[in-house]
């Protein structure tokens, strides 16, 4: 999730952001103050994790974080390592210095 931050936000909305940043990692904050001058209004949105774009007059496609936190699942066995739960399919954590395409591929659309 996206937040457009600008100064004049509420302190205890700033606070709760924080907090779901440190908790989650689901995050990621756009400067307001900076982006909306660009535009001369508040009609725009954000693609692609930083591309501002025009609502309605412009758009990007793409897939973010889906392919790498999947390839992170099938490395740990279908476990996420920092909420410390398994959250794939159970397997054996790829244990080798360095990860083989075709071991990966294999996995691939098992962990999906």
């Amino acid at each position: 999730m996206t937040i457009f931050w600008a100064e004049k936000l509420p302190v205890n909305f700033k606070k709760y952001t924080a907090k779901v940043s440190i908790d989650a990692l689901c995050l990621q904050y756009e400067n307001d103050d900076l982006i909306r001058p660009d535009f001369n209004n508040d009609d725009y949105a954000i693609a692609c994790c930083v591309s501002p774009m025009i609502v309605g007059k412009q758009m990007q496609f793409f897939a973010e974080r889906q392919p790498s936190e999947t390839l992170l699942y099938l490395i740990n066995g279908g476990m996420d390592k920092k909420m410390k739960m398994q959250v794939g399919p159970k397997e054996v954590p790829v244990m080798n210095d360095v990860l083989d395409f075709n071991t990966a591929m294999a996995r691939m659309d098992h962990t999906l």
